[in-house]
């Protein structure tokens, strides 16, 4: 036989050796061989002394095998893949044996994932001399695996599934966890019941989903009008820890064969399914907004010759040889939205316009959203709007309802306090195109002309929980979206700039109260058949 047969031959007998030898030591410790994915996952790891933590990921990023690792190393108490030497090993971990509560769809999902016994992901990391066991539940599936500490005693992860919970939401209240974790988004109303278990132990929580439903898991680790984004990632906010994953940080994966897969989805799935962005399951409404592109931030100021974030140049006049009065240096245009609550506060947007033609500029800058009283809504109404071009007020067709005990209205009662209103269009389905299209709108540089300011707190957390209603998929959800409705309703109507008159600048917003009457514009409280 050819001598080099026989040396290659040799050398993959070598190499199968070596593959055997492999497979015995992972089966008999694979949590000390186990190597993070990426820099992500080892970052996850190394932030276990949050009391919680969220791994915001796209398909394929490694989640569940990441979870598996750390609720094992958990119930072991150690990462022992880490050095002795290295903090990361025993970060967050009590010294002490665990109770640890998983969270994932159903049955036939936690079989085919984690627990079958031909290639379940624990089977694979856990250390064979701690494997202490295993239960079967009433379904005949596993859900329970016992686990021995290097702290003494044997550690317990018990697996709950979201499709038990919605048969019997009772399940899991009462029980004691140091730590729960969510391997795919459930519930609201079963976080709440198997985290009150948290609370006699101090106990952990861990999240690692691809939000493609249940947005309050976004609610609950970011604050609101927060998110987190390119810049921002990883994001640090008081005991909670959001880091991003996208298909593309799992080391194992070719972004030839994740481009292939991302090719495949709609535009709406694959920002969550790729990077991890929450989506809901029919979609953001206004997928066209970036916060990366339509924010105007602290550091644009100075740029865009602004005093301060809700604070658009006014109109500067002066005064000719003659005395009259002319403008030297025109202001922006303002027009505010006031969409009427009667339980909630009432939510007004404002709205600061430059330019003229495809260099027409409109800015966001302000919004109110703090008080039901109209009173106090108007005062601050009154004060963002001082000495400025306010050009049109609109506001929510219901507030031109008449009362049937005295005929009075909403709208009249902000009239009373000096704000003139205009009844404000009913079209949600045009409003959106028109939005839509103003998100999607470039000058001759390619800048937007439509930005917002970073601490516009409920606007920029209703782009993130307006989405598309599944059962209705032409409406979006009918929730959390009062600045939404202020917005179709200015963008829809918008004039392009008008610069108003000296006469009309000195009574906008110049005296604490004044009548119509003052004013060379006409004011109608009638309604034109409005249909709630």
């Amino acid at each position: 036989m050819n001598k080099d047969v026989i040396n290659k031959i040799r050398e993959k007998q070598r190499m199968l050796a070596l593959l055997d030898q492999e497979t015995i030591i992972l089966k008999s410790d694979g949590l000390k061989y186990y190597r993070p994915a990426g820099w992500k996952h080892d970052l996850f790891h190394r932030k276990g002394h949050y009391k919680y933590r969220y791994l915001r990921t796209g398909n394929r990023f490694g989640k569940s095998e990441l979870g598996v690792v750390e609720d094992i190393a958990w119930c072991r108490g150690e990462r022992s893949w880490y050095n002795e030497t290295d903090p990361a090993r025993y970060s967050g971990i009590p010294k002490r044996h665990v109770r640890i509560l998983l969270i994932v769809e159903d049955w036939g999902k936690s079989d085919d994932v984690f627990t079958n016994l031909e290639n379940g992901k624990f089977w694979k990391y856990i250390p064979k001399d701690a494997f202490a066991g295993y239960d079967v539940g009433p379904s005949g599936d596993i859900d329970t695996i016992k686990i021995k500490s290097i702290w003494g005693g044997t550690s317990v992860i018990k697996i709950q599934t979201i499709a038990s919970f919605k048969q019997s939401p009772q399940r899991g209240e009462s029980s004691q966890w140091d730590a729960i974790h969510v391997d795919e988004p459930c519930p609201e109303a079963l976080w709440t019941a198997v985290s009150r278990g948290l609370m006699d132990t101090g106990g952990s929580a861990w999240f690692t989903c691809t939000p493609l439903i249940h947005p309050w898991i976004n609610r609950f680790f970011i604050p609101r009008g927060k998110a987190v984004t390119e810049k921002t990632d990883p994001f640090e906010n008081e005991k909670k820890f959001v880091i991003l994953g996208s298909s593309y940080d799992n080391k194992m994966l070719t972004k030839e064969h994740i481009d292939d897969y991302a090719k495949t989805l709609k535009k709406e799935e694959r920002a969550a399914r790729i990077t991890g962005i929450p989506s809901g399951a029919g979609g953001f409404v206004y997928d066209e907004f970036d916060r990366n592109i339509h924010l105007y931030t602290e550091d644009d100021l100075k740029i865009m010759g602004w005093a301060g974030l809700n604070d658009p140049p006014r109109t500067v006049w002066d005064t000719d040889a003659e005395g009259n009065q002319y403008v030297k240096k025109p202001g922006y245009m303002i027009r505010a939205a006031i969409d009427t609550h009667e339980r909630t506060p009432q939510a007004v947007l404002f709205e600061a316009t430059i330019g003229t033609g495809d260099e027409c500029y409109i800015f966001y800058f302000a919004e109110l959203f703090e008080t039901r009283i109209i009173a106090t809504t108007a005062n601050l109404f009154n004060e963002v709007v001082q000495g400025r071009n306010l050009f049109q007020t609109l506001i929510d067709p219901r507030a031109y309802i008449e009362s049937p005990i005295d005929q009075s209205t909403l709208a009249g009662e902000f009239l009373n306090h000096g704000i003139i209103g205009e009844k404000a269009p009913k079209d949600l389905k045009r409003g959106i195109l028109k939005v839509k299209e103003y998100l999607t709108k470039r000058d001759s540089k390619g800048r937007p002309v439509v930005q917002f300011s970073e601490n516009l707190r409920e606007t920029l957390f209703e782009f993130e929980e307006y989405m598309w209603d599944l059962k209705d998929p032409d409406k979006p959800i009918d929730e959390n979206d009062h600045m939404m409705e202020n917005l179709y309703r200015l963008m829809s109507t918008h004039p392009g700039y008008v610069d108003l008159d000296e006469k009309t600048k000195a009574h906008f917003g110049q005296r604490e109260v004044f009548e119509p009457q003052d004013m060379d514009i006409e004011v109608s409280l009638e309604v034109d058949g409005y249909d709630d």
